[in-house]
């Protein structure tokens, strides 16, 4: 199971050292979730700091929401959480070669981007009553044989992460919030990542 880390920061500093723990502590999967305050200038900054080591591990790297940024930065990929913007008119504009995840928060959800150039779809976990909500979704892509991976994000901790596995999900994403009660972030990314390399 692969893990994914979503770095949330108000600043380039913050963002940065989230990064550089995620990168630490082996995670290959980034996603930056920059406030909109965090203006694109800002985002330019981090990425050109960072691209020799994403290069050297070998991680790719995703934006969220930031659709014009993702292409002008040659971002690996974007994330769309803003469901107001179709997925179909964003890989218009990014063309091939980018990643495209999407949010979804229902069967019907995913059933809407089928036929779409969509990478991975998203389902958000409120706690263990979405579980049956994850089942769904990824029953139906089962259903239809679609091959689109199913990313589980929020609420995932090292109790529920093997449930999570179970219910359909191929990869996790978790951010700084794991590292609650933790000596460092980077020792709670590399136990989170231990649990989803043995699933």
């Amino acid at each position: 199971m692969l893990l994914q880390y979503i770095i949330k920061g108000e600043t380039e500093e913050d963002i940065m050292a989230q990064a550089r723990a995620a990168l630490d502590a082996g995670i290959v999967w980034l996603e930056i979730k920059a406030a909109e305050s965090v203006p694109d200038d800002v985002l330019a900054s981090i990425l050109d700091s960072l691209r020799s080591e994403l290069a050297e591990k070998n991680c790719v790297l995703i934006l969220a929401d930031r659709l014009e940024a993702a292409k002008e930065l040659k971002a690996d990929g974007v994330h769309l959480y803003d469901v107001s913007r179709p997925a179909s008119a964003a890989r218009v504009a990014l063309e091939a070669w980018p990643i495209i995840g999407v949010d979804v928060s229902c069967r019907a959800d995913a059933e809407s981007l089928r036929g779409y150039d969509i990478d991975y779809l998203v389902a958000h976990m409120a706690g263990d009553e979405s579980l049956g909500l994850l089942g769904e979704i990824a029953g139906y892509l089962a259903e239809k044989d679609v091959e689109t991976p199913l990313v589980a994000a929020g609420n995932i901790n090292a109790g529920n992460i093997s449930a999570i596995a179970g219910a359909g999900a191929n990869a996790v994403a978790i951010d700084a919030s794991v590292a609650c009660g933790a000596e460092s972030l980077c020792q709670a990314v590399s136990e989170m990542k231990k649990l989803a390399d043995a699933l």
